[in-house]
């Protein structure tokens, strides 16, 4: 696809300036603008599959593949040359295997991603991306009954950083180190059917999340020797969803 003046955000860095009536020996300027042009093409795979031909428990396996090639570039004012395309990778893939058998649901998935730009600088060496990922994450619930489900979500399990640099890779200017974190909790349906034969029927979810993330150490952009330290331990929500069917 073609695309006319897509934003992105423009990064830059003034010395010895002034901005609301104050001083600056160092200004750090980041600011949504217009490019000229951009150009996105690209081919996408993708595979679902049950396994259904195996014996039980086994038919309740499958797999899910997906894999996108992208070719992009953009042009923007006051700069010579093609960029790749604002946030957009080159290679994005997912890989996941699921089981659904008896009231069990379980998913362990594979995601990975090329580098990307998201934020232009002044020339190509200032120009900064998110450095490539690879990420793994698992879920798994089991339905009780027609209204109660309980579910586990566990993300990130190779503890993969975030890395963003400028020009190409290996200049990193910040780095976020996590760890895995989980998800736990339930889902409550709750059904009730209005009186005087109306054909509405109603349902609430209620959804406990419970999180437990572990530590996560980051390095600060503007002193890239400087380690903070920061802890999540746990969190909780509560979330009510009502919904409104007409049964027929």
């Amino acid at each position: 696809k073609s695309i006319d003046n897509p934003v992105y955000t423009n990064s830059y860095q003034l010395t010895n300036t002034s901005y609301g009536g104050r001083n600056y020996s160092i200004l750090n300027i980041s600011r949504p603008e217009n490019a000229r042009k951009g150009e996105v093409t690209g081919v996408e795979f993708n595979w679902q599959q049950f396994f259904n031909f195996l014996p039980s428990p086994f038919n309740g396996f499958g797999v899910n593949l997906n894999y996108t090639i992208i070719d992009s570039s953009a042009t923007i004012f006051g700069r010579t040359g093609d960029l790749p395309f604002f946030k957009q990778s080159d290679d994005v893939g997912n890989f996941a295997l699921v089981y659904e058998k008896y009231g069990f649901e379980a998913r362990i998935a594979y995601a990975m991603n090329s580098a990307y730009l998201i934020s232009v600088g002044n020339s190509p060496t200032t120009d900064t991306y998110i450095d490539r990922r690879r990420v793994i994450d698992a879920k798994a619930s089991y339905r009780i009954n027609k209204r109660l489900r309980v579910f586990v979500e566990l993300l990130n399990l190779k503890k993969e950083p975030l890395r963003e640099f400028q020009g190409e890779p290996g200049h990193n200017s910040v780095l976020e180190v996590y760890s895995w974190n989980a998800n736990f909790g339930f889902n409550l349906s709750l059904l009730r059917f209005p009186a005087g034969g109306s054909s509405e029927r109603r349902s609430m979810t209620l959804r406990l999340d419970s999180r437990l993330a572990c530590p996560t150490r980051c390095v600060d952009r503007r002193n890239p020797c400087r380690i903070v330290n920061r802890r999540d331990l746990t969190s909780s929500l509560l979330t009510v969803s009502s919904l409104r069917n007409r049964v027929v």
